[in-house]
């Protein structure tokens, strides 16, 4: 058989990169013995194999140049690696894609062209594809780059949306200038949420200094007399419950001391929502005109957003703005707009949150007065939006505006009652809470998955770096009885990273207000282990009505994130102890495993072996333990728990089940008789006070004795106190370790 030449595609495909400047792709021809296809095993040449490199027929252009550059146009040229005499152009804003979008110039003999209608200070891509024949071309090369200059001024419509923006600068065109004293100025950033996507400029906290930053739009020439509309979109991320402020103003120099005529002021933006506003104006001069916004947010705050800045003629029938909701109850709200010029007939549109104002809803057309009270029309503790659409005459109407969110009052609700965030949105609270803060303390908000023993929706105290926390926490109103007992439940916990210590408290009250909290149901002062942490209260309150609870952080300054989840408040069905009585009756040694028992004040005794589920002992009660108590559920300890050793019987805690939790301290007697002689003992499995306090009573000297009847000597110096002992004139010790594997 003779030799073959073939391309190898399928089984071989080398592409080689020339790296003298014309970028072509070269293929690899081999001449192979035909006895020996499967040239892979062994050498290549030793078989008298030859390669040759073949030019593809159509290079790809190269060194592609922008020069001349205007404010409207540039000159953008290439260098042609084969033969072509025709080429496509195409180009776009930058980070386009020539595959599926873009403008596209023809080009002839010569390899160049002049690209005009540009738009001043953008950025532009443009890319370059060779046509050699017919159904043969290059790939689009590319992306070159123009920038094009600033005009002297921009016509309407001028818009500025940020997205040509290079990060962390401002557009081509734009201006900015920071006055306050710290180094925080307007900048160009991506993707921020709160509503805002793409590119955005944003304004960020300086924790000493209050802002003082302005951006200027470009020059834009606007005619007296003549009616326009400044619209743009702002907002904040108020994941701290931060405020931010914004003023907005025009005049005939991109600085502060020409931005004569305020044309809005935002000094509250604290939602974490974008907010659209559009603004109509009427310059009484003719002129070229900036248009400045102001950051003037007080120091130690956080983000500031704003994005698509539009100037433009005033519609015939402007957009009403500014659209509120006041005199809130359960069943009516009244609703109200800013006009957007003269007009003073309007549609208003409402229904639950997320309904379809097109085809959904309930439509009210107002007269004369920008204004509507929706009378008893209400279903309590639900989420309504509105929109508004301004009629200004036959065929003229404005966009419709909107929606405004609100939510009409709860009533009481009755037990059980349960939260544990889940349904919550990460921007809002359950319905029918309710928060409140006091001074410059953050508030409670939701985070989702925190770690530190909490997974999905909790809610949480962030932590304010120059103010202690006084944010409150309110449930629903909750329906109670005078004289009957109810358990109040949740768990509660710190993210310790930074050795960081959170305090809150637990009250209830008949408004869902501080002064209002008048019972306090517990106080943690010390949230500092990183744990989550479950507690059990029980309560009687003294008088029927309507009751809300309060969970107060009050954690000092600077410290970190307080979590809280999973409340609960039913009736209490167990054992209760309270005005020196049990009802129904005492427990001992007829509780059973299925049983709850509560000390809820005063001091009482359990006088005989007794099985529990859950015991709870509520601060500044008392609880001894006499005989065998057998716990299947939880011990949650406010107060004192005893266990109780005398000549005849020792009070003891039976085998704890795995899944049991034990919150609090207990106190374990040893009765021991007035009789010299050697006892073994051990002193609690855990313990945060000494030996020297539990067993001498904290004495502080061999003859105190702080406590009759209560602890005992332990010798070992001669030195009274030293290293705790009780000194004696030979010193011998009276405490022993006894290793009992020997």
């Amino acid at each position: 058989m003779g030799r073959i030449t073939f391309l190898i595609l399928a089984f071989l495909f080398l592409y080689c990169w020339n790296s003298n400047a014309n970028n072509s792709a070269y293929y690899v021809l081999f001449e192979v013995d035909s006895k020996f296809i499967s040239f892979a095993k062994e050498n290549i040449s030793e078989k008298n194999d030859h390669v040759a490199l073949i030019a593809p027929s159509c290079p790809n252009p190269s060194q592609l140049m922008a020069t001349n550059i205007t404010s409207n146009s540039a000159t953008v040229s290439w260098t042609e690696n084969g033969v072509a005499s025709k080429w496509m152009v195409r180009y776009g804003t930058a980070d386009f894609n020539p595959q599926v979008s873009g403008i596209t110039i023809p080009v002839n003999a010569t390899p160049n062209a002049i690209i005009t209608g540009l738009a001043s200070g953008v950025n532009y891509d443009f890319y370059v594809k060779a046509l050699c024949g017919k159904n043969l071309e290059s790939g689009w090369i590319g992306p070159g780059k123009i920038t094009t200059g600033c005009s002297s001024f921009s016509t309407i419509p001028y818009t500025v949306d940020f997205d040509n923006a290079v990060i962390p600068d401002v557009p081509v065109c734009t201006v900015r200038e920071n006055l306050g004293v710290g180094p925080v100025e307007w900048e160009t950033t991506a993707n921020p949420g709160f509503g805002f996507n793409g590119h955005v400029l944003s304004y960020g906290w300086d924790s000493v200094n209050p802002g003082n930053a302005w951006f200027y739009t470009h020059g834009v020439m606007l005619t007296a007399g003549t009616a326009y509309q400044i619209s743009y979109r702002y907002g904040n991320d108020n994941s701290f419950s931060n405020i931010e402020k914004m003023k907005v103003a025009y005049g005939l120099s991109p600085n502060a001391n020409q931005m004569t005529t305020i044309l809005a002021d935002h000094p509250n933006i604290s939602e974490g929502d974008a907010t659209h506003k559009n603004i109509i104006f009427t310059p009484t001069t003719s002129g070229i005109y900036y248009f400045g916004f102001n950051a003037y947010s007080d120091a130690n705050q956080y983000f500031l957003y704003l994005d698509d800045i539009q100037v433009d003629l005033a519609p015939s029938c402007p957009d009403p703005s500014d659209l509120e909701v006041s005199n809130i109850s359960q069943t009516s709200a009244d609703l109200s707009w800013t006009p957007g010029l003269s007009e003073n007939k309007w549609d208003i549109i409402y229904g639950p949150t997320g309904f379809d104002p097109q085809s959904a809803g309930t439509t009210l057309t107002i007269q004369n007065t920008p204004s509507v009270t929706l009378n008893n029309v209400l279903t309590p503790g639900t989420r309504y939006q509105f929109y508004v659409k301004a009629i200004c005459g036959v065929n003229d109407e404005s966009l419709l505006v909107g929606p405004t969110d609100f939510v009409s009052e709860c009533t009481f609700t009755t037990l059980p009652y349960s939260i544990d965030f889940e349904i919550s949105e990460t921007t809002k609270l359950p319905l029918c809470t309710k928060v409140e803060s006091f001074g410059n303390s953050n508030n409670w908000e939701i985070a989702t998955n925190p770690g530190i023993g909490y997974s999905g929706n909790v809610l949480s105290y962030a932590w304010n770096p120059t103010d202690a926390a006084n944010a409150w926490f309110y449930t629903q109103g909750l329906e109670l009885v005078a004289g009957l007992t109810y358990q109040i439940s949740y768990k509660y916990g710190n993210n310790n990273t930074f050795g960081t210590v959170e305090k809150m408290k637990v009250a209830y009250g008949l408004a869902p207000e501080a002064a209002q909290m008048t019972t306090v149901l517990a106080d943690h002062p010390n949230i500092s282990n990183g744990n989550a942490t479950s507690n059990i209260l029980t309560f009687t309150p003294s008088a029927s009505g309507v009751f809300y609870f309060g969970f107060n952080a009050y954690s000092q300054k600077d410290q970190y994130y307080l979590y809280l989840d999973d409340i609960n408040i039913e009736i209490f069905t167990g054992y209760t102890y309270s005005g020196g009585a049990w009802f129904p009756e005492d427990p001992s040694g007829i509780g059973t495993s299925l049983d709850d028992i509560a000390v809820l004040d005063g001091s009482t005794s359990l006088s005989d072996n007794t099985d529990v589920n859950n015991l709870i002992i509520n601060s500044g009660a008392t609880l001894e333990i006499h005989k065998t108590l057998n716990l299947y559920g939880d011990i949650t300890n406010n107060g004192n728990l005893v266990f109780v050793s005398t000549d005849t019987h020792n009070g003891e805690l039976g085998p704890v089940p795995p899944s049991s939790t034990i919150t609090g301290n207990a106190t374990v007697q040893r009765y021991m008789a007035n009789s010299r002689s050697y006892r073994m003992t051990t002193s609690s499995v855990t313990t945060s006070t000494s030996i020297h306090a539990n067993w001498q009573e904290g004495a502080t000297s061999n003859i105190h004795n702080p406590n009759p009847g209560y602890g005992t000597h332990i010798t070992g110096s001669t030195i009274d106190q030293q290293n705790g002992f009780d000194g004696t004139a030979t010193g011998n010790p009276s405490m022993f370790t006894v290793d009992v594997s020997i």
